[in-house]
């Protein structure tokens, strides 16, 4: 939030920051020009209120709504809210969200293009606990992980060994999922490891311009979260780097 209050103060564009009662002396509330507030401390009355959010743009006469990261900055539904609201959404419009923002959806995309994935499920496990086949963990494996389909930066990621840990780990997920992210939809994935966890940036533009911005090495992360990135890799080979960019 405190980069793009500079961003737009570099740009001369007005910043209005919005914050709960957790974060009322906030930094970044302190350097906005305006700032709004838009509910109570749990993220479900306030940072993953809609409504809430969308009511600050209007008390405020904003233009337009950065959706920084986590919470709702994956939503489609929330991205299209924006865009209904006749507000400029700074991300991917709603359609790319909804087939990119959902890990369920961008699994099933990445498979649909070629795109190799790791050997996982693409549909939700049912809420009711009832666990995937012995044909379908196979095809998975063990190790693997919990992953929610709605969000990342580790949360509500568990790992498991054998499939006996799979019911109570789900519960878990499941609850730290809905607390981050407003859905508890969570899928099982293969453990890779051990790994590196390389990423490729692309930017793009609604006049369909895309450009590749390079790689970042991720490896180092605690509890699944990344603690350093660092581009280019010193583990990325040019021919490497190559077929990433090219797939």
């Amino acid at each position: 939030a405190i980069r793009v209050v500079r961003a737009c103060r570099d740009l001369g564009i007005e910043s209005v920051a919005v914050y709960s009662d957790a974060d009322v002396h906030g930094l970044h509330v302190a350097l906005a020009d305006r700032a709004e507030r838009i509910g109570a401390a749990p993220p479900a009355e306030s940072y993953l209120s809609v409504e809430s959010i969308l009511d600050a743009a209007a008390r405020s006469g904003a233009e337009a709504i950065h959706p920084g990261y986590g919470f709702l900055s994956e939503n489609a539904a929330f991205a299209a809210a924006v865009e209904a609201a006749g507000l400029v959404f700074v991300g991917p419009p709603a359609a790319t969200l909804a087939g990119l923002g959902d890990k369920l959806a961008a699994r099933r995309t990445a498979a649909a293009a070629g795109v190799p994935i790791v050997p996982g499920l693409s549909v939700a496990l049912q809420a009711d606990g009832t666990l995937p086949t012995a044909d379908e963990l196979a095809r998975v494996g063990f190790p693997a992980l919990l992953k929610a389909a709605a969000g990342g930066g580790g949360r509500g990621m568990r790992q498991v060994e054998r499939v006996e840990e799979i019911g109570p780990a789900l519960a878990l997920a499941r609850h730290e999922a809905s607390a981050a992210f407003g859905d508890g939809t969570i899928y099982l994935e293969r453990l890779i490891a051990p790994a590196r966890h390389i990423e490729v940036q692309l930017l793009g533009d609604r006049f369909g311009n895309l450009a590749v911005l390079g790689e970042r090495e991720c490896s180092v992360q605690r509890r699944h979260q990344k603690l350093v990135e660092e581009t280019p890799s010193a583990a990325v080979t040019p021919a490497i780097r190559q077929a990433l960019f090219d797939s």
